[in-house]
């Protein structure tokens, strides 16, 4: 894979971890207050990962385009969550991202 398919992994995968952030604090507010608007960036922050996923799609084959997008956004997930939300890093969901990240190498 070249550079610019890591880099479109990438920035599919940071998209898509903030939209869903943005999703999670979105849904515990009211729809029409600050926070319940969130869910709005949350929609076009999903649709630019989409349009990111589909560009990666048309250069590497879906086999190798799936899992390495959702392992990746797995491993931002837990981070964004533990520096955003304060959720807990266990000793177990260490161990899944480090079976993720060696997974990756291995597809790549």
């Amino acid at each position: 894979m070249t550079i610019y398919i890591y880099l479109l992994i990438l920035v599919y995968a940071v998209l898509l971890s903030f939209a869903h952030l943005f999703l999670k604090i979105g849904t515990s507010q009211k729809i029409l207050s600050s926070k319940g608007l969130l869910i709005f960036l949350y929609c076009f922050l999903a649709i630019c990962a989409s349009l990111a996923y589909l560009i990666t799609l048309s250069h590497i084959n879906l086999s190798i385009a799936f899992p390495a997008t959702r392992g990746v956004s797995y491993i931002l997930v837990m981070i964004i969550s533990y520096l955003f939300l304060k959720e807990k890093l266990t000793v177990k969901s260490s161990i899944g991202v480090l079976a993720l990240i060696i997974g990756l190498f291995l597809i790549s």
